[in-house]
């Protein structure tokens, strides 16, 4: 009987588990690989999230003018979820558009580098947007597999 409980026990604690890293990678990758492109006047943009198997990621946006084509850029946006905590993870709704915002959990865990026509520049940050959505639905179910990234890979724990 022991051990009829034991298995039973076992079969049910392998199906509640949670997702593995690489499952949750994936799906993040599929989801905010591309965001939609938002408009605010004169330029365009949009956030194309890459993240690797170590858990490091890449945001590309690529930044077009209307009115002068010779200042479109691409910005590029490097860091790794271990140097961020399960709570800088935040969405923020901008004109009926979800961004979901990360914040280094201490200094300046990221680096952009912007490529114009004329050369690049490089400087650090201690935030990025990892993507933008249109449905709230999904940018929340984001966070949370976000946040499950940054646990499995061991992100930085906040005292309070």
């Amino acid at each position: 009987m022991k051990t009829k409980l034991f298995f039973i026990c076992s079969l049910i604690v392998t199906a509640v588990t949670a997702q593995s890293k690489q499952e949750t990678i994936n799906w993040l990758n599929e989801k905010l690989s591309s965001s939609p492109y938002i408009y605010d006047g004169n330029s365009s943009y949009s956030k194309f999230l890459e993240i690797s198997r170590d858990g490091k990621f890449t945001v590309t946006q690529p930044t077009k003018f209307q009115y002068s084509p010779s200042q479109n850029h691409t910005s590029i946006f490097y860091g790794s979820f271990s140097k961020l905590s399960f709570n800088s993870i935040k969405i923020k709704n901008i004109n009926g558009n979800y961004y979901l915002l990360a914040t280094c959990s201490s200094g300046k865990c990221i680096t952009q580098i912007s490529e114009y026509n004329d050369g690049k520049e490089t400087f650090n940050s201690n935030d990025v947007v990892l993507g933008i959505t249109s449905e709230y639905e999904l940018a929340e179910r984001c966070k949370k597999a976000i946040i499950h990234l940054i646990k499995l890979i061991g992100g930085k724990k906040e005292a309070f």
